[in-house]
């Protein structure tokens, strides 16, 4: 099947923005930083890396959804897959991790929330790129 590289990329761009809100001091930052013990203030070692790898993963994400979608998904099924991808799989593998490494709910919500709604942004840009 061939990937729609326009596609794949406005939706990894649009996911990875949402990021940025969702970790911004200005919505979840530091009740994330309390959750982690991370100072508020802290500074990433290596943002190059950080942030080209989080980019590149999200690229990842946004293809793969992109194949099990195929060339022209139908909105409202591309949005209700993203939704389920990041709701069913992603978040509740998170949930299974912080269980054993012993991290709060609260962590969880913030986290396993942002991938439910970074998929369902995918799904939403995959869904309407065949529209435009």
């Amino acid at each position: 099947m061939m990937i729609n590289l326009w596609a794949v990329l406005s939706a990894t761009i649009a996911a990875y923005l949402a990021g940025a809100i969702w970790y911004s001091p200005y919505v979840l930052l530091r009740r994330w930083c309390k959750e982690t013990g991370t100072p508020e203030n802290s500074e990433i070692d290596n943002p190059i890396r950080t942030y080209g790898l989080t980019f590149l993963a999200t690229l990842i994400g946004a293809v793969v959804l992109h194949l099990l979608l195929g060339p022209a998904p139908e909105l409202k099924y591309a949005v209700l897959a993203g939704l389920m991808t990041g709701a069913g799989i992603v978040a509740c593998s998170i949930g299974i991790t912080y269980q054993f490494g012993r991290q709060s709910l609260t962590l969880w919500l913030i986290d396993g929330g942002f991938h439910c709604l970074r998929f369902t942004l995918i799904g939403l840009m995959l869904g309407l790129w065949p529209l435009l």
